[in-house]
């Protein structure tokens, strides 16, 4: 996955949990599907919880009968992001209105979560999965 794809996902409305499932698993499930699977599960569960990028990706481990790939992908994805949640991540707690607001004006979306995405769609492509 691109940078400009991961980008493009995120501003045409789609969430971080969404957009790793769209693909991934195209092949398997529907884009209305992933979209109605992954609205609670961005910004981690809306609440600064487990990255989206990653519920994305464990969704997808078990989708396509993988899970013994969890460990290493939280193994690899906390060397790059020193983190699974949300809050750690981008630094502020999304489920904080004033917090929010930061992320917002900061556009840590774009800069910090289009990371999350392609890094979580591309160890599962590289994976195999």
């Amino acid at each position: 996955m691109t940078d400009i794809k991961a980008k493009s996902d995120f501003k045409s409305g789609k969430n971080c949990t969404q957009i790793v499932l769209d693909e991934c698993c195209s092949d398997i499930i529907s884009k209305k599907m992933s979209k109605e699977l992954s609205s609670c599960f961005a910004g981690g569960m809306c609440a600064g919880k487990i990255c989206g990028a990653v519920t994305g990706a464990y969704m997808v481990l078990g989708l396509k009968n993988r899970p013994e790939l969890k460990n290493e992908f939280d193994r690899e994805f906390l060397k790059e992001f020193k983190s699974l949640e949300c809050k750690e991540i981008l630094g502020f707690d999304l489920s904080k209105d004033d917090e929010l607001k930061q992320i917002q004006k900061q556009d840590l979306f774009m800069k910090i979560c289009h990371k999350t995405v392609k890094f979580a769609v591309d160890f599962l492509k590289k994976n195999g999965v």
